[in-house]
């Protein structure tokens, strides 16, 4: 096969242009830095998303001699003898059938470093030595979850609700509560600043909740998936924030010592040189990503070309499950690398009733947008005696009625006396010569539309009913300082599927002499119709059923 030698020193092979780094020791002083390659591979193709703070060779270009400058992405490590396909990276986040996030999960693949994720690199990865997951006091940490491992819940409706195997949720709470013992001696010690607990507090109280919910909560099937590996996520987070503080905070970057790589955490993947020289020093395993023009044959020692190994030799799940939403599309940042530890239910679609939405139905939503700025309508001729249309005609098109935009949107529309309200006989008589002469009133084209709110006004008043429980003074107080203005009104986006039976009504839980009994009727209405309203909500059948709805 005849080669040539690119513009950077590399010998290519001459009809597929692959590159040969063969190994040889770089001119100069015999030193070893983070620049100079235990391991070297091309990236067989171009990443799915611009790297920040990374120059970019062009591609087609052709140099002096005629032959195609490099335009790939060269990835060198100092101290790993394997290299991730990061160009196998994809620009959007979701979740895979296995609960976890394919190569932006942090416990499973190197992430790019950012100071605001300082402690990724300290993650603990998996055991690969055969064996070593049996005796491992973390091993659950890495535990895949099984279907058989799903227990239904007794006497529910579907057999989709149910909680995570009793022994293997109480193993999770007993390495929980190891580490948050550690923590807690370590605290004790009084040896750190406490600047620096703000990120293993974090975690800790999602590792907390997590293990909670997967004791305590039915859920679905995915719910429950999700829970696990968003509890394994946090232990192994909270695990690298304490290590990092008890260990790695103190380990000196010696230029003139180089410190074994500790093959048991993940490590990071850096463009930045010094970053990386930083990790080499320090034992992090560490790969670094440069355009072909930042590596030259002349300044870098070379020991092995390795092929890239993708995420599918490394046993990582790329199946996406129709109920996986996608929770980020982005470049890579502090947020994308905190993405998958930001999954709620609504990333998880499993047929709520909300996405099938009947023509009949007036969904606010789907009328025309109007900028704020038109909700004081610019009118031509208004009568000062006759008010505008008001909310309860604004809000509905004319002739329509279902969830579609009016047929009839007219640059201006003409709404005469007849569709407005009589108006108050105390109006000074006076004008009526005036009015008379207006009898139509001429609407700008951005008809005025008043925005419908859901706001449940008796929520924020005690009830006067004598069925209801007495009310006691704390939550009386309470209800005394809700300020009840419209604009304090927030109408979030997923309301439609946060609403329902779900939770009772934190009304329920307020306790005064002589109301346990009527409380007591109280849940046993709600827990009847919680059953009939989660049924409602995990049906996947396209047609609406009329379950119960909150009001």
């Amino acid at each position: 096969m005849s080669t040539y030698t690119d513009c950077y020193g590399w010998e290519r092979g001459h009809d597929s242009h692959m590159p040969n780094f063969l190994s040889h020791k770089k001119d100069g002083p015999d030193s070893f830095d983070a620049t100079d390659a235990l391991s070297i591979a091309e990236m067989p193709k171009n990443f799915s998303y611009p790297i920040f703070n990374l120059p970019v060779d062009q591609r087609g270009e052709i140099d002096d001699n005629g032959n195609p400058r490099p335009w790939k992405m060269i990835v060198t490590s100092p101290n790993m003898v394997w290299i991730p396909d990061f160009s196998a990276d994809p620009l959007n986040v979701c979740v895979r059938s296995d609960g976890r996030f394919f190569t932006a999960d942090y416990t499973l693949w190197p992430q790019w470093f950012f100071p605001g994720t300082y402690y990724y690199p300290f993650v603990l990865r998996k055991p690969l030595t055969p064996g070593a997951m049996e005796n491992h006091p973390y091993k659950l940490a890495w535990y895949d979850m099984k279907r058989s491992d799903f227990i239904p819940e007794k006497g529910s409706i579907s057999n989709d609700i149910g909680r995570l195997r009793p022994d293997l949720a109480d193993a999770l709470i007993d390495m929980r509560r190891g580490l948050c013992q550690k923590i807690k001696d370590m605290k004790a010690k009084a040896t750190v600043h406490p600047h620096l607990f703000r990120e293993i507090f974090h975690c800790e109280r999602g590792m907390v909740l997590s293990s909670v919910t997967l004791r305590c909560a039915p859920q679905s099937y995915p719910h429950t998936l999700i829970n696990l590996t968003t509890f394994q996520r946090y232990f192994l987070e909270t695990l690298a924030c304490y290590d990092y503080l008890n260990d790695w905070r103190f380990r000196d970057s010696d230029p003139q010592e180089r410190t074994a790589v500790d093959l048991n955490i993940v490590g990071t993947v850096t463009p930045d040189v010094e970053v990386a020289q930083n990790f080499f020093q320090q034992g992090v395993p560490v790969w670094l990503v440069r355009p072909p023009s930042r590596v030259l044959y002349s300044v870098t020692t070379v020991h092995t070309q390795v092929t890239p190994r993708s995420p599918v030799s490394m046993e990582l799940e790329s199946k996406v499950e129709p109920w996986a939403a996608v929770i980020h599309n982005g470049p890579p940042s502090v947020t994308r690398n905190r993405a998958c530890q930001s999954i709620r239910s609504y990333n998880i679609k499993l047929g709520h009733a909300a996405y099938y939405q009947p023509e009949t139905e007036l969904i606010p939503e789907a009328l025309p947008l109007v900028p704020p700025s038109y909700y004081q309508p610019e009118t031509e001729l208004i009568p000062e005696a006759l008010p505008l249309v008001p909310p309860s005609l604004a809000f509905f098109p004319s002739g329509s009625f279902d969830n579609r935009p009016s047929s009839s949107s007219s640059s201006s529309r003409m709404i005469t006396a007849t569709q407005i309200p009589a108006t108050s006989q105390s109006r000074n008589v006076s004008k009526q010569g005036t009015q008379a002469n207006k009898a139509k009133v001429t609407v700008s084209k951005h008809s005025p539309i008043a925005r419908q709110n859901n706001i449940n006004r008796d929520k924020f008043y005690v009830s006067k009913s004598q069925w209801e429980p007495p009310v006691i003074a704390a939550w009386s107080s309470a209800l005394a300082s809700v300020d009840c203005a419209e604009t304090n009104a927030v109408q979030h986006v997923d309301r439609d599927l946060l609403r329902g039976y779900l939770f009772p009504d934190p009304f329920l839980f307020t306790k005064a002499e002589g109301s346990n009994g009527r409380s007591s009727i109280y849940m046993l209405a709600w827990l009847a119709t919680r059953a009939k309203w989660m049924e409602w909500l995990i049906d996947n059948q396209d047609d609406v059923k009329r379950y119960p709805r909150p009001q």
